[in-house]
C-alpha cells in the first residue's frame, strides 16, 4: 500500500492533515499515524492543537496482510503557529409565523431591518451560534437563497449543491450569493451545523445546538427530515 497526505507546511492554531491510501491488490485494510514519536493511532484524520514544529508519519496495511514502510514520502514536517484573535460574528435569528420557517443572518443592518419593517411577521429569536471570522479554517463560503413559491431561505456550503439548485429550479430559488463563510471538515474545536428538512413548508432549518437537534428528532419525526451536519463553525 502507498499512503499520501494533504499536510500544508503552516498552521494556525492546529494542525488537521487528511491522509489517502490506495493498494491496487489486495486493496487497503486500514490507515495508521504517529504524532512526534508517539503511540500509533488508526484513522485517516491525523491532528495536532499545540504551536510549534510537528513531525508525523503515516502508513497503510493492505488486506495481504504488507504494512508499508515509513520513509520519506509518508512523513511530513510542519509548523503550527499561534491562532490569531478570534473575531466573532454573530448569526441572528427570526421565526416566520407566516411560513413556520426560519430566517438567518450575520448582517446586522438585514436583522435591525426585519425587525423593523415586519415586526408581526418575523418573531426575533436572537444570535443563535458564532462564527469566528478570522480562522482561516472558516473558509468555505455559506451561499443563500430565496425561494419565490415558499417565501423561505435555503443555505448551503456546497457548491455542487448550490449549483444543482441554480440548475435545477432556476424559476423557483432566487440566488442571493455569500452570506459568510464556514468550515466544511470537523476540525478540532469545531461546532457542527446540523440541518432539517421540513415535509410540510418544504424549508430546511438549522441548528448549532445539540440539545435543538435532539428536541427536534424526538417531538417531531413526521415533520422534520434529518440531514445531518452540513457544515462546521471552526474556533
Amino acid at each position: 500500500p502507498r499512503t499520501t497526505s494533504d499536510a500544508l507546511t503552516t498552521y494556525a492554531g492546529y494542525a488537521v492533515v487528511h491522509l489517502t491510501a490506495s493498494d491496487s491488490e489486495s486493496g487497503v485494510a486500514s490507515t495508521w499515524w504517529r504524532m512526534d514519536g508517539g503511540a500509533a493511532q488508526q484513522g485517516t484524520t491525523a491532528s495536532v492543537t499545540t504551536t510549534g514544529t510537528h513531525t508525523v508519519q503515516f502508513w497503510s496495511v493492505d488486506v495481504a496482510g504488507n504494512t508499508e514502510p515509513v520513509g520519506a514520502h509518508n512523513t511530513a514536517t510542519f509548523t503550527v503557529t499561534q491562532a490569531p484573535a478570534a473575531v466573532w460574528l454573530p448569526v441572528f435569528r427570526f421565526y416566520n409565523v407566516r411560513t413556520g420557517a426560519h430566517f438567518y443572518t450575520a448582517s446586522l443592518s438585514e436583522r435591525d431591518a426585519v425587525q423593523a419593517n415586519w415586526p408581526t411577521i418575523f418573531s426575533y429569536e436572537g444570535p443563535v451560534y458564532q462564527v469566528n471570522s478570522s480562522s482561516a479554517y472558516n473558509s468555505a463560503p455559506l451561499y443563500r437563497f430565496y425561494n419565490m413559491r415558499t417565501a423561505t431561505h435555503f443555505y448551503t456550503a456546497s457548491v455542487a449543491e448550490r449549483d444543482a439548485v441554480e440548475a435545477t429550479w432556476p424559476t423557483i430559488f432566487r440566488y442571493e450569493g455569500l452570506v459568510y463563510n464556514v468550515c466544511m471538515t470537523a476540525v478540532p474545536g469545531s461546532t457542527a451545523v446540523y440541518r432539517f428538512y421540513n415535509a410540510r413548508t418544504g424549508s430546511h432549518f438549522y441548528t448549532a445546538s445539540v440539545a435543538e437537534r435532539d428536541a427536534v428528532r424526538a417531538k417531531w419525526p413526521t415533520i422534520f427530515r434529518y440531514e445531518g451536519p452540513v457544515f462546521y463553525l471552526a474556533q
